[in-house]
């Protein structure tokens, strides 16, 4: 919870690591580079790494890895409580995840495609979040942010639906029209623009963003149209953000009642 943006850090929770709130304006500017203009509301989210950015394609690995820590372990992390800001009657594993999940789901535009980050043009220096108060853009659209962004969601479907049925089937109609929009703009792979020098998070190898999407999109709904075929040379990639085919494997293992496939890939992941 310490990189959570748009919020302050009390004292109660964060300790010694308290501080105010930075990034609280909502409003934010659509950077030419994805197609539009004009601005949209977006807040909440995780801070990245090692900067203020907000970043779609990172996002998809951490919050998927966490929903599935969630979605295997369920009786542990129902009762597992940190000294975090309560959501509602949510385990504290889903509140923390949910922050970033509500944030990513700002990304979204209404044709269905994916922004690829939410920061300003060029990093801050070394401030503290208040002090970072130069404007905030949304920049670029690409292919792997909207299949991450539709593995992500489609997982949270699974997870949220006992809790909150109408926030599932939200999550899971975003990951769909994710999906369809990606399968639209199967090409488009991100790279900063001219006048933008934050985290780039570039990626121009797109079919495991794809394979992993589809694989979660299946398992969520069963429907034979987005089941990947897995391939067996990739399957033992260990997972990062510009390389998620494992991921796919390890979801297809991981729910062998949903895809019958456990035999095939649990193969391939040990």
């Amino acid at each position: 919870s310490y990189q959570r943006a748009s919020m302050e850090l009390e004292e109660q929770y964060a300790g010694q690591w308290k501080r105010a709130a930075g990034h609280t304006n909502s409003t934010v500017t659509l950077h030419n580079s994805t197609g539009t203009s004009g601005t949209i509301q977006s807040s909440k989210g995780w801070y990245d790494a090692g900067d203020y950015g907000r970043y779609i394609v990172n996002s998809g690995i951490t919050t998927y890895t966490l929903l599935s820590l969630y979605e295997h372990f369920p009786e542990y992390f129902n009762t597992l409580k940190w000294n975090i800001p309560a959501e509602g009657t949510l385990p504290d594993l889903l509140a923390e995840i949910k922050y970033n999940l509500d944030w990513m789901l700002t990304m979204q535009a209404a044709d269905g495609g994916v922004y690829h980050k939410l920061s300003t043009l060029q990093f801050p220096g070394d401030v503290m979040p208040a002090k970072d108060t130069e404007q905030l853009y949304v920049i670029g659209k690409g292919t792997a942010a909207a299949f991450d962004f539709a593995a992500v969601m489609a997982t949270a479907y699974r997870v949220y639906k006992p809790f909150d049925a109408t926030y599932a089937t939200k999550c899971l109609e975003a990951a769909k029209k994710a999906y369809a929009w990606g399968v639209q703009n199967p090409d488009v792979a991100f790279n900063n623009p001219m006048d933008v020098a934050t985290g780039s998070y570039s990626d121009g190898k797109l079919d495991d963003e794809k394979g992993f999407a589809g694989m979660e999109l299946f398992i969520s709904t069963g429907e034979a149209y987005y089941k990947p075929t897995l391939n067996a040379n990739e399957a033992s990639i260990v997972p990062a953000w510009p390389e998620v085919y494992g991921l796919a494997v390890y979801g297809a293992a991981s729910h062998p009642t949903e895809t019958g496939d456990e035999a095939a890939t649990a193969k391939k992941i040990r």
